[in-house]
């Protein structure tokens, strides 16, 4: 078998954001957003985003869902925060939904499944690991193309 190519950025290297695009300032100009708060406004809208799309997804998938704007503050301004127990339970919920369907196949449950494959990538070597030359997300180390054995 050959080894997955990586596909994430392994030296954890963000790069600064040099100018605005004309599509990205066109947004900005459409919400009356001032030119001096656009960095100010970006992290937060980046982090809803993210948050609505990969850590706690839900049915109505290109929706910024108000009740993250808490978190989103909290996280735009440094602080950590733990996200453990809302995703476990995003992963309880829906897993629960396909377990008590009486047609699993018919169910749509909206979860972040990429959790629940690092788990099993790493409880039971599903997957061929990632070199990192970093200490970073564990899940990191199971990420890449082609990366699954079976």
């Amino acid at each position: 078998m050959v080894r997955p190519k990586s596909t994430h950025n392994s030296l954890g290297n963000i790069a600064t954001h040099k100018r605005w695009s004309t599509v990205e300032d066109a947004l900005f100009i459409k919400l009356c957003i001032e030119g001096s708060l656009k960095e100010e406004v970006y992290l937060p809208a980046y982090l809803a985003c993210w948050l609505c799309m990969f850590v706690l997804p839900s049915k109505d998938v290109n929706s910024i869902r108000p009740s993250t704007f808490k978190m989103v503050s909290i996280m735009a301004s440094g602080r950590q925060v733990s996200l453990a127990i809302p995703v476990l339970a995003s992963i309880y919920e829906s897993l629960n939904t396909i377990a008590t369907s009486s047609r699993p196949a018919s169910t749509s449950p909206s979860f972040p499944v990429h959790f629940v494959y690092a788990w099993l990538a790493s409880y039971f070597n599903t997957h061929y690991l990632v070199w990192q030359g970093f200490c970073g997300p564990k899940m990191t180390r199971f990420s890449g193309e082609g990366g699954a054995k079976y």
